[in-house]
């Protein structure tokens, strides 16, 4: 089952950086990951190798990702970025059916300021 952490801040903050850190330094085995995106947030400049980005619209509360920009495998583990131009009361509201119509479970929230 894939361990999702969910990153919760505003633009600019470092949330990518962050996953970019704990997937470098923080993961026991290199390995690759998937990250759930906004589809209007560019993402980190250089990204990491072992990281795929998956982008995401939110709307009408909930989180919509075209059939082929769905990750070909089950990742292991997974970091999914709130959109930070959304409000994080709806999107909070809206991810347990997310994760549970993929069967998957929240690891962990993460805030960055």
């Amino acid at each position: 089952m894939t361990a999702v952490y969910l990153i919760l801040g505003l633009p600019g903050a470092g949330r990518h950086e962050l996953v970019t850190n704990l997937v470098e330094d923080g993961l026991q085995e290199p390995q690759s990951v998937t990250v759930f995106h906004a589809a209007d947030d560019l993402g980190p400049p250089n990204p990491d190798k072992h990281i795929t980005f998956v982008p995401y619209v939110f709307e009408g509360g909930s989180f919509v990702i075209e059939p082929k920009d769905e990750p070909a495998e089950e990742p292991k583990e997974a970091f999914f970025i709130a959109d930070g131009g959304k409000s994080v009361i709806d999107q909070l509201e809206a991810f347990p059916a997310w994760l549970r119509v993929r069967g998957w479970e929240l690891a962990r929230i993460l805030l960055v300021v």
